[in-house]
């Protein structure tokens, strides 16, 4: 047992942007997710859906209900945040997510690989902050 120890400790030594991931705060917001390509003959059910994204690092999860569904980005997003790249969910199966420009909560695309089938996952706005009477 000591000598995986060991070799951990190395790892996180010699490693170090390993454990900035764990450092980056995630990002989290409400979406409501639209089918925008494809049929519901093809694609499955087309009712609007609300539920959370959570972005941190290289890991977008989403959850409606139940367990959440995590995506690992197999590439890095442009410098304004936008772009089209791969990822891979539990299962290894390729998706292409492709994000609109922007930090913090913006429109995601979702199709799965060999899939006519597109999902936009659109921001729910924050509720009207209150307004106090001035008299």
């Amino acid at each position: 047992m000591r000598p995986v120890w060991m070799f951990a400790a190395m790892a996180a030594v010699a490693f170090p942007a390993l454990a900035e991931s764990d450092k980056v705060p995630p990002t989290r917001w409400q979406v409501m997710s639209m089918l925008e390509g494809g049929s519901s003959h093809t694609c499955g059910d087309t009712m609007v859906d609300k539920f959370s994204v959570e972005l941190r690092g290289d890991v977008l999860r989403f959850q409606a209900a139940g367990s959440p569904n995590d995506l690992k980005l197999l590439g890095a997003l442009n410098a304004d945040g936008s772009g089209k790249i791969r990822a891979l969910n539990r299962k290894n199966r390729e998706v292409t997510l492709e994000f609109a420009a922007g930090e913090g909560p913006r429109t995601i695309r979702y199709t799965p690989a060999y899939s006519v089938c597109v999902w936009s996952l659109i921001p729910v706005d924050a509720p009207a902050k209150s307004v106090t009477n001035r008299n």
